[in-house]
């Protein structure tokens, strides 16, 4: 009875351990094979004679069966099993539910497209496109709008066309490409600012023909403002 309590022990401490490095412990690399080696050296030169076992399974079972002195088996076979299942299925649940979290985030993070529409002045087209991707896209699209040559405002006509469908630009602010990350884009859109736009670095390149807005009147401030959700749209079903 002694033996087999002892094993229970064993086979607690050294789970303990195993979990506790496996599901956010400070160890790691060289520190977890040291904690864990530590573990087993004690079982192994303190533990080990008490019980007479081995750490290792073949050392403590073999002699046994070859010799067929199977009066003992009993105690390495069953008191490991005895709390090594229960203890598996003991893994704390905020352990578990961390590591479900972990993944979750980490698809999350792989599945945020990083989307950056460019124009001249970052007044109309490019600042309604950003606008149309955050309605569209929602959570799943982090969207940029930059200008070559940045007026420093948002034309009033584009804050008063979007207005109307319920989306407000009057917050936003016109901004320079040195104001946007220069790389990890899924998409870069540039509309009409030809040679001035730079190369930054995306998977995807479009150039959408849309023609400046910035002196029309308000019925054909809409057509661009339509067409440009339409091209939005299209977009991110392209990126998935």
């Amino acid at each position: 009875m002694q033996s087999f309590l002892l094993e229970i022990m064993l086979t607690v401490l050294l789970m303990f351990v195993g979990h506790s490095i496996s599901t956010g412990a400070k160890e790691r690399g060289i520190m977890a094979s040291i904690a864990i080696g530590a573990v087993i050296a004690f079982e192994a030169l303190v533990a080990g004679p008490i019980s007479g076992a081995s750490m290792n399974s073949a050392r403590s079972l073999a002699p046994a069966l070859v010799s067929g002195r199977l009066e003992h088996l009993w105690i390495y076979l069953t008191a490991p099993v005895f709390w090594g299942l229960p203890g598996e299925l003991r893994v704390p649940m905020r352990s578990r539910s961390a590591m479900l979290l972990s993944r979750r985030k980490g698809v999350l993070r792989m599945s945020i497209k990083r989307v950056l529409f460019v124009c001249v002045e970052n007044s109309n087209r490019s600042q309604m496109a950003q606008a149309f991707a955050r309605i569209h896209g929602g959570t799943s699209v982090d969207t940029y709008s930059a200008g070559s040559r940045p007026s420093g405002k948002i034309n009033p006509k584009a804050i008063a066309a979007m207005h109307e469908i319920g989306c407000d630009l009057s917050t936003h602010s016109s901004k320079s490409l040195t104001e946007v990350p220069q790389s990890g884009y899924a998409a870069a859109v540039t509309m009409g600012c030809g040679d001035a736009c730079p190369m930054v670095q995306a998977k995807v390149r479009e150039d959408w023909q849309i023609p400046d807005p910035r002196e029309m009147p308000p019925g054909e401030f809409r057509k661009v403002r339509d067409l440009i959700e339409r091209k939005v749209k299209e977009l991110l079903v392209a990126l998935g």
